[in-house]
């Protein structure tokens, strides 16, 4: 009986002091990572398999969406390939945010014209 109450303690405390706390950062990090790529923070198997489909530049709806968004700013001239050179070269960078995305509270406080 000695045995199993000393066993029940030590994996309440690996509970507590190991996984607790080890599951808690690894998801923190996670979800920083999602909301970089403009992904909801459910930590989800489709988020997650969007989130590797991104990085990896494999995801060809962002790839098109992005796309389109520089054919709007460059030339309609511009040739296909230097509008996927420019999508290269984005990925070394982040964005902050979309155009339409919605006022959230970072976004009130740092716009100046509601002040």
């Amino acid at each position: 009986s000695g045995s199993f109450l000393l066993s029940v303690f030590i994996s309440i405390l690996l509970s507590l002091f190991v996984w607790q706390p080890l599951t808690i950062y690894i998801s923190t990090w996670l979800k920083v990572w999602l909301l970089s790529w403009h992904l909801s923070l459910s930590i989800s198997a489709r988020d997650v398999c969007k989130l590797c489909l991104r990085c990896c530049g494999r995801d060809t709806a962002y790839k098109k969406t992005f796309l389109s968004d520089e054919a709007d700013d460059a030339d309609e001239d511009e040739p296909k390939e230097r509008k996927e050179e420019l999508y290269n070269n984005a990925r070394n960078f982040s964005i902050l945010s979309k155009a339409d995305r919605p006022l959230d509270l970072i976004g009130f406080f740092s716009n100046d014209a509601l002040f």
